[in-house]
């Protein structure tokens, strides 16, 4: 069985993403080298959509430069780096480039042609680097198919899309993990964007964002049964989806705040919910949200209906996510995912989960099954979910190790 890995989103303890082209690489340094002594393994690295690609056919030649050097240090600290690429929704701003404004980025035939051609541009630099991990398509995406200033990507669309840039990582990235880092819609609500059978089913693994506020977990209680089996559960829901049932699913994004949970009880939430994860079969690894904490100097960055920039706030929690402060001191919680990391790395064995929710796709509701899940659990019943069409399929219940299926 393969070791379970550990990392960080990776925010830059100086300007946050926004600092590509003048990045101050010894700043990097000291970052990755304060990861690297928690016994993380990888970072989630994000590019910024509209500095790297800033013309259909010109990538910012600096911040190019800068990416290969940033993976260099990851390298020389024994770090492995997933570049997410087409970041053009980050923490509640958006950063589109201007040729892409006024465009369904998903859905527009030139406009997709220029998204190929920064993969194939992306992969002439770093393709060959040790240090990367893979390619991540973009930053919960599926934020676009909201409406009102999102580009209200249908799931047709969006699916013909997610299959179309995975295929190209594939062939341009052979051997790496591609993936697309969508955030939790899919997986509660009816498809959105995305459908939950594609996102299972296509790159090499499915990643999923367990945030417990977002989930609406927290209304159940800040420390309630649904939120510390909130990982297990989406784990196994999206496990349901999968054809393979070998596939590894990837906590991709998980994190607390101060706002959600008083600091002297972030020790048992995360060691509760990471256990609970850990039973489950298939498991590629948690990387949490986010290394370093946003310095609160930083406004963020937006526009008007017209176009026109503006500043606001970054929302409060935005601030204190990290798990090390900006100078580098490494916060309590940092210190609790280092010894969380290390127990698990020695003791990851799932449970064998003989029974199994049946999922109805065509009537999907998230905290339904959910709520059938917990209550299991809190039962000393651990669960799996199948499709209803896989229900009486005695090979593919065999395959899983289902003996016995039941309805919500």
């Amino acid at each position: 069985m393969e070791q379970l890995r550990f990392g960080a989103n990776y925010v830059h303890s100086n300007k946050w993403f926004r600092d590509w082209v003048e990045l101050d690489l010894t700043c990097t340094e000291r970052d990755i080298e304060t990861l690297a002594s928690l016994g993380l393994d990888h970072i989630r690295m994000h590019l910024m959509w509209d500095i790297f690609q800033p013309e259909k056919h010109r990538v910012c030649e600096a911040a190019m430069k800068n990416l290969r050097a940033s993976l260099d240090i990851c390298h020389r600290h024994g770090i492995d780096v997933l570049v997410t690429v087409f970041d053009g929704y980050m923490s509640g701003f958006i950063f589109t480039p201007d040729w892409v404004k006024g465009h369904r980025f998903m859905a527009d035939a030139d406009i997709i042609e220029g998204e190929l051609w920064l993969l194939e541009q992306l992969a002439a630099a770093i393709g060959d680097h040790p240090a990367l991990l893979g390619i991540d398509l973009g930053n919960e995406l599926n934020m676009f198919a909201y409406g009102e200033r999102f580009d209200s990507i249908t799931v047709d669309e969006g699916d013909a899309w997610n299959n179309l840039l995975c295929d190209k990582c594939a062939a341009l990235f052979p051997n790496k993990v591609v993936v697309n880092g969508t955030d939790h819609s899919s997986w509660f609500f009816p498809s959105h964007a995305f459908r939950r059978s594609t996102l299972a089913n296509t790159g090499t693994l499915t990643s999923l964002h367990t945030w417990i506020e977002f989930t609406q977990a927290r209304r159940y209680g800040d420390e309630s049964p649904h939120v510390m089996h909130l990982q297990d559960f989406m784990i196994e829901m999206a496990r349901a989806y999968a054809v393979d049932p070998k596939r590894p699913v990837w906590v991709q994004e998980f994190g607390i705040a101060d706002l959600w949970l008083a600091p002297e009880r972030h020790e048992n939430f995360l060691r509760t919910a990471m256990k609970n994860a850990a039973t489950c079969e298939g498991l590629f690894g948690f990387t949490y949200w986010c290394s370093h904490d946003l310095k609160r100097e930083w406004t963020g960055f937006d526009q008007d209906d017209h176009g026109k920039p503006f500043f606001r706030p970054f929302h409060p929690l935005e601030y204190e996510l990290g798990l090390i402060y900006n100078d580098n001191r490494v916060k309590e919680r940092g210190l609790i995912l280092r010894d969380i990391a290390a127990e698990l790395k020695a003791s990851y064995k799932p449970l064998k989960k003989e029974t199994a929710i049946i999922v109805d796709d065509a009537a999907f509701e998230g905290w339904k099954y959910g709520e059938k899940y917990v209550a299991m659990a809190e039962d000393g019943i651990w669960s799996q979910f199948v499709l209803r069409e896989n229900a009486d399929n005695a090979d593919y219940l065999a395959a899983r190790g289902i003996e016995r299926v039941v309805e919500v």
